[in-house]
């Protein structure tokens, strides 16, 4: 009570006037604005921004209107000495195990200057994107614990950042423009305005230059032809403001993008219950194994009357092949979910074991197949799943055993040799040289010859080399030299080689086959 009539006693003190904020008189609340994470990249986007610009630029002069052409490596190359120099420049330490990254990626950038496949193509980029997003996530986060799964899922959450992350470059720019009226531009900047200022005058005197001297003049239409009107110039711009900004956005994932840096412990289920549910496949699988040693390896059975070796390898060769998979899923997935326990390794080895089996029975089947019916694009693929596979089970024992075995750098090795090797060999020029000098198949039939003509035109120098005259060559198409001309017409009829920048070796080949062959009007 003593205390309250103490308080109740003191005199009032009168409020002291508080300042009144101006946006609070006109009725408006002002918005704390979060801290930028990039805006270490902000404070030099002079410095990032014209690289970033000068990369958009030379992306649009290797790509536009030349998806296939010599310009891939030299692209390649330069954005990995710009984006190791741009990272370095943020602090972030280039890996030295990225030499082998680095590499496949510019093999793969090799190949595809060196094959007219469609199919090559397609899938060279579906591998360019896993081993690029691969490579830059090896310099940002520690992927040294990923999983396969972590991996694939890391890359491509990756790759969906980099799209939200577009309107960044766009708002440090305008930030960046807005600053610097108040101030004192930066070199880069003035730099930036000086070239584009230039640009009308650099074109009209480059056209004065053109008039004065005929050599010139020719260069600079096989340059610029067709390439200098309203719609090419707007691809140009479009494809060199979407390059630089996604250019930048790589850089602004340094700072705005958080991936895992381990892997979390997901074996929960019980191994009692997986080596119950994997003990029933150990025995049929071990049952089919024994057959396919004494059938196919050792051919010590008899064969059902009236089938070949050949019919005994095409029937079930597909159920077998889906069934390789699903036994690589089902072990992965067993060592990711269930505790681990002696006796559910020892079921996942037999599991693995007689997986290796089914390996060898599957390309032994498709070898004899090959044998009898040539090869196809499909036969070629299937071996080449089945070498991977059989070298990817290694690292699959291996990981059963030790259980910190890094699997997925592994694989990511194996995948990375096999599909370089498979992509730089062009499987249409393998098929057109086995199909053509296979023992037992000199004689070629119209069949044959049509399945030829489905090729892209990487098979045009083996055909030329290995192909003979035959009856079937005359009667359907007038002789060797008709056909092979017919074959490789593609190559003349297309613009892809019309300048350096747009040339494809594949191409090239197929052209001066076609010119060496065909008959024209003096």
């Amino acid at each position: 009570m003593e205390h309250q009539n103490e308080i109740m006693m003191q005199p009032e003190m009168p409020e002291p006037a508080l300042a009144m904020n101006p946006a609070e008189t006109s009725g408006k609340i002002e918005k704390e604005v979060p801290p930028d994470p990039a805006a270490p990249l902000f404070e030099r986007f002079s410095k990032y921004g014209a690289g970033c610009l000068l990369t958009g630029l030379f992306y649009a002069f290797c790509f536009y209107k030349n998806p296939n052409g010599i310009t891939w490596p030299f692209f390649l190359a330069a954005g990995f000495v710009l984006v190791c120099a741009a990272f370095q420049s943020l602090s972030v330490k280039i890996r030295k195990d990225s030499w082998f990254l680095a590499t496949s990626i510019l093999l793969i950038g090799v190949s595809m200057c060196r094959t007219d496949s469609l199919f090559l193509h397609t899938i060279n980029r579906i591998a360019l994107f896993f081993l690029l997003a691969f490579f830059l996530l090896h310099q940002l986060c520690d992927d040294s614990g990923w999983d396969i799964g972590t991996a694939i899922s890391s890359a491509l959450r990756y790759a969906g950042g980099l799209f939200l992350l577009l309107p960044v470059p766009f708002s440090h720019g305008i930030r960046y423009f807005k600053t610097s009226r108040q101030g004192k531009k930066g070199p880069y900047a003035a730099a930036i305005l000086g070239a584009f200022l230039s640009l009308p005058f650099v074109l009209i005197v480059v056209c004065l230059l053109g008039d004065a001297d005929v050599v010139f003049n020719k260069l600079l239409v096989s340059a610029l032809d067709g390439a200098v009107n309203p719609s090419s110039v707007s691809s140009v711009l479009f494809q060199t403001v979407v390059s630089a900004a996604v250019f930048y956005c790589i850089l602004c994932s340094r700072y705005k993008m958080k991936f895992p840096e381990g892997v979390r412990d997901r074996r929960k289920g019980s191994p009692a219950f997986a080596s119950g549910f994997l003990f029933t496949f150990a025995a049929a699988y071990l049952v089919f194994c024994a057959i396919q040693v004494v059938f196919l390896f050792l051919r010590k059975g008899t064969l059902p009357d009236g089938m070949t070796y050949a019919e005994y390898a095409r029937q079930g060769f597909f159920q077998l092949t889906f069934v390789i998979a699903l036994n690589l899923a089902l072990v992965l997935g067993f060592l990711r979910y269930f505790r681990p326990a002696p006796y559910l390794k020892a079921l996942l080895t037999t599991v693995s074991a007689c997986t290796c089996v089914m390996i060898a029975s599957a390309a032994c089947r498709m070898l004899l197949y090959i044998s009898v019916y040539r090869l196809t694009l499909l036969r070629l693929l299937v071996l080449w799943f089945l070498g991977t596979a059989a070298v990817f089970m290694a690292g699959v024992f291996l990981l059963i055993r030790k259980e910190r075995f890094p699997l997925f750098r592994y694989g990511l090795v194996v995948v990375s040799v096999f599909y370089t090797a498979l992509a730089l060999s062009r499987p249409d020029a393998v098929i057109a040289a086995y199909n053509l000098t296979a023992p037992g198949h000199e004689a070629v039939g119209t069949s044959d010859l049509y399945y030829l003509q489905t090729l892209s035109l990487d098979a045009a120098p083996a055909m030329e080399k290995y192909l003979k005259d035959s009856p079937e060559l005359t009667e359907w198409y007038g002789g060797r030299d008709a056909y092979l001309a017919e074959f490789c017409r593609r190559a003349a009829d297309g613009d892809g080689n019309a300048s350096l920048r747009t040339y494809n070796f594949s191409v090239g080949a197929a052209r001066k086959i076609y010119d060496a062959r065909s008959v024209g009007p003096e």
